[in-house]
């Protein structure tokens, strides 16, 4: 896993090459504001981003994916895409300003996956639940990727 931080500092430092960047991608997903923090880095970026799926891309790594300038997978990667989740806990009105937070940040991410792919944004709201499990070539018909190895 890693951070923001993290991950800005290693990018800058790869940019001062001036040459492409390739990320090896491997996630469970995680934090869905730290994947809105890489993806934007990524789409900022003066250099070319290559991101190569490996492993698993699962939930907010998909965004991460999606928003690489040359997308590829390797043919073995399984997919997933669901809705995010959270823990709940407070008073009533805690409840309530987290339910609306979350659902705006869930219309942000689609939005991202709808502008990164050839699916739009009620795709992705309808593909995430249940759980949306697909292979590279799925990713690579949805616009996901630009290429399966």
């Amino acid at each position: 896993d890693i951070d923001f931080v993290e991950f800005d500092i290693l990018l800058s430092d790869l940019e001062r090459n001036g040459r492409d960047i390739t990320i090896k991608l491997n996630s469970d997903g995680g934090c869905l504001f730290t994947a809105f923090a890489i993806a934007g880095r990524i789409v900022s970026s003066p250099s070319t981003i290559i991101i190569e799926a490996y492993g698993t891309i699962s939930s907010a790594a998909v965004l991460v994916l999606a928003v690489g300038d040359i997308r590829r997978s390797s043919k073995f990667t399984p997919f997933m895409h669901h809705a995010a989740s959270t823990s709940i806990g407070g008073n009533m009105s805690m409840i309530e300003n987290t339910f609306r937070s979350l659902q705006v940040d869930e219309a942000r991410r689609y939005a991202g996956l709808a502008e990164y792919t050839l699916k739009g944004v009620d795709w992705w709201r309808e593909k995430s639940n249940p759980d949306y499990y697909f292979n590279a070539q799925e990713a690579l018909d949805i616009g996901l990727i630009d290429e399966i190895f």
